[in-house]
């Protein structure tokens, strides 16, 4: 599979760092089964490209392949990369498009942006996919860095999600819940068992993805094994949650920035310690401040929901902006076309 990957990929000017993505790549179980009977068709393959310089990289693709652009490329590559910016979450996706056998969805974006939504989980958009299992095409070195810093912020989010006791699937499904707490599509037009199906489908991906996440935390004493073996984790492992205050403390303080930001920003009328409130001025987002907030969110029996509203207002407002983004990169008819499949999905899922 990965070959054919490679051979779309050359229909394209040059990129930094490439994955596939979703259900076209990683089976998920069930989701397809109705689908293809009724239209006898392979499911579409999602790619990102992260590329250098997103103006003259579409620029460069708008002369290759002018077919995969809706209207908004008539304005030229700045236009493109404006209404990214301006209008979507900092990633342009061109739909429904075939290249050779297949029909794909590429987004393209800048490998700042990538970097840094990995990073301060900026918009999530990104990184929420990235805490999933992914086929990594062209590898790039600091998005390499960066994702191990998302993977790292992910399982500390859920460490803090987590019940007194619970298995590695139920982890794994908290874990890849994160990034559609908040999803204006979900429960429309997407799949409404998509995160049970994705556990199923990658459960071995994801357990090895997060192995080492949940023996780090085993080592501190953050979670302690329950069963005959107690002293090495399996896919069949069951946890006992014994987070201390301080442990608390440290996790909410290690979380991603903008996840900080958004949880003083909805906890504004509330009395939050004084230099907590200047993890907003990013100048001044110092560990000193990550800490006093990192306490008080530990010592409040609200601190869990704070997370989960803060992460729903990032995922919420990312997934608007994308959505409206969509609708006017891939133009009327592709749009149309593009969320009847999404509602069939939706509706063979049920």
């Amino acid at each position: 599979m990965t070959d054919r990957f490679n051979h779309i990929l050359k229909h394209f000017p040059t990129i930094d760092h490439a994955f596939a993505y979703g259900s076209g790549v990683f089976g998920q179980p069930g989701l397809y089964d109705r689908v293809k009977k009724r239209a006898g068709k392979q499911p579409m393959i999602d790619f990102v490209f992260a590329v250098r310089d997103p103006v003259r990289w579409h620029q460069e693709n708008i002369e290759c392949n002018p077919m995969h652009y809706s209207f908004v490329s008539a304005c030229g590559p700045t236009a493109v990369q404006w209404a990214t910016d301006t209008i979507g979450s900092g990633i342009y996706y061109n739909t429904l498009v075939p290249v050779g056998s297949s029909v794909i969805k590429y987004g393209v974006v800048s490998v700042d942006t990538l970097k840094r939504d990995l990073r301060d989980w900026d918009t999530m958009y990104l990184a929420g996919r990235l805490q999933k299992p992914v086929n990594t095409l062209i590898s790039n070195d600091g998005i390499v860095s960066a994702q191990k810093l998302n993977i790292d912020s992910a399982m500390k989010t859920a460490l803090l999600l987590c019940p007194n006791t619970f298995n590695v699937t139920e982890l794994l499904k908290i874990i890849c819940s994160l990034s559609y707490i908040g999803d204006i599509r979900l429960g429309f037009a997407e799949d409404s068992k998509k995160v049970e199906r994705i556990v199923r489908g990658s459960h071995d991906r994801l357990f090895e993805m997060y192995t080492n996440g949940m023996e780090k935390a085993l080592e501190a004493s953050m979670i302690t094994l329950l069963g005959p073996s107690q002293s090495l984790v399996n896919a069949r492992s069951v946890f006992r949650n014994t987070l201390s205050v301080s442990d608390r403390t440290l996790l909410y303080a290690s979380l991603p920035i903008n996840v900080l930001r958004n949880i003083v920003k909805l906890k504004r009328g509330d009395k939050l310690p004084k230099s907590a409130k200047l993890l907003t001025t990013s100048e001044q987002a110092d560990m000193t401040h990550r800490l006093d907030l990192g306490k008080y969110l530990a010592s409040s029996p609200y601190g869990a929901l704070a997370l989960q509203r803060a992460m729903a207002s990032i995922v919420r407002r990312s997934s608007f902006r994308q959505g409206l983004l969509g609708i006017i990169s891939a133009g009327p008819f592709r749009s149309a076309k593009y969320l009847s499949a999404k509602v069939a999905k939706y509706m063979a899922s049920r």
